[in-house]
């Protein structure tokens, strides 16, 4: 399905580095009584997504990604020239052990996405336009 308009706020502030208002579009995606593990599977599909974009920066756009919008695609190309190619698939290895975590774990699953969301803002932006690939 199509994501839900305030995902689209928590990807932006996500992708552009801005680890307060992730947060924030985080909490509120709690609050609205979304289930932690369809966040994750959000964010599974977003890093997915991202690292097919990346891997095939030099080619005509793959055909799997012809099942999703093409306004979330050009989107997601946009962003994905600001990070590179090794943090986009570390976020998708950590997110797939994320994975792991919410189903073998009592741990609090919304604080690890709260960890992820900070990570993932913060450290990307070191990385963004050091000539990566």
């Amino acid at each position: 399905g199509e994501p839900e308009p305030q995902f689209f706020s928590l990807v932006d502030a996500l992708l552009a580095g801005n680890a307060g208002l992730a947060l924030q579009h985080l909490m509120e995606e709690k609050n609205r009584g979304v289930l932690p593990i369809l966040q994750l599977a959000s964010f599974i599909s977003l890093f997915r997504t991202l690292v097919i974009i990346k891997a095939n920066r030099h080619q005509a756009r793959p055909a799997i990604l012809a099942t999703q919008h093409p306004f979330w695609i050009s989107k997601l190309e946009a962003a994905s020239h600001k990070l590179s190619r090794e943090s986009v698939t570390a976020a998708f290895q950590r997110l797939i052990e994320l994975d792991w975590q919410f189903k073998t774990s009592q741990a609090d699953p919304w604080v690890s996405l709260e960890e992820f969301t900070l990570s993932f803002a913060t450290h990307s932006t070191l990385q963004r336009g050091s000539g990566l690939p």
